[in-house]
């Protein structure tokens, strides 16, 4: 959806809207701490819930692993949220070019570790 959304001001290089749109959608969103927007030509918008900022450059642990050629998840530690999170990150693709750049979405990890807690707590109590 946000690549969507998006499209037409990744490409006309409107990055009044893609701040505008995407922060937004991160203040909405439950799970999503924050989102990076990184343009081909090395310009990073950098959206979190209670601030945006724009950078030439992102820490290279975004692209840990992957040489910025395929689509990526881990679980990280985020320099922009400061605590571990789901990072996934993809290309952002019109009609199968690479375009646009990379979406990279800082997802929480909360209720990810109140499943396993439940869980671990579920199997002690069945065998104790």
């Amino acid at each position: 959806m946000i690549t969507y959304a998006s499209s037409d001001a990744i490409v006309l290089d409107d990055g009044a809207y893609l701040v505008e749109f995407n922060y937004e959608f991160v203040k909405e969103s439950k799970n999503l701490n924050s989102l990076i927007l990184s343009k081909n030509n090395q310009s990073n918008y950098i959206i979190r819930k209670e601030s945006w900022s724009f950078k030439k450059d992102i820490p290279s642990i975004f692209f840990q692993n992957n040489n910025k050629k395929n689509i990526l998840s881990q679980i990280i530690y985020s320099p922009i949220s400061n605590e571990k999170v789901f990072h996934y990150v993809f290309p952002i693709k019109f009609h199968s070019v690479l375009w646009g750049g990379w979406l990279h979405l800082n997802m929480s990890l909360d209720d990810y570790e109140k499943k396993i807690t439940n869980m671990y707590i579920g199997v002690f109590t069945f065998f104790s």
